[in-house]
């Protein structure tokens, strides 16, 4: 996420930087879901601290899928696809990015 939301989007009326903080929301749904509270929490205070910003929020998204299991890290890298296909008139075509 940490490298998606540093590129500029084809769509302009996308903004990456805007979507991370539902994909963050995502996130932390799963994590509690999972009873993996101490990373479900992380991501609370990071979006609730007023000096952080969405690349800070990206990064924390990517260094979380590092420590968790396996079928977690899918499930998570599967939120990171749904963000990244979203344009302003739904979902990228199958064969199109959304990518630079």
């Amino acid at each position: 996420m940490g490298e998606w939301i540093r590129l500029e989007p084809k769509d302009p009326d996308v903004c990456p930087a805007c979507i991370v903080g539902v994909v963050a929301k995502w996130y932390q749904e799963e994590l509690t879901e999972r009873n993996l509270s101490d990373q479900a929490n992380e991501l609370l205070a990071l979006g609730t601290n007023p000096e952080g910003t969405p690349e800070g929020v990206a990064e924390k998204l990517d260094s979380i899928k590092e420590v968790v299991d396996g079928s977690t890290k899918c499930r998570l890298l599967d939120f990171d696809c749904q963000a990244q296909m979203y344009t302003r008139e739904g979902v990228i075509k199958d064969g199109e990015t959304n990518q630079v």
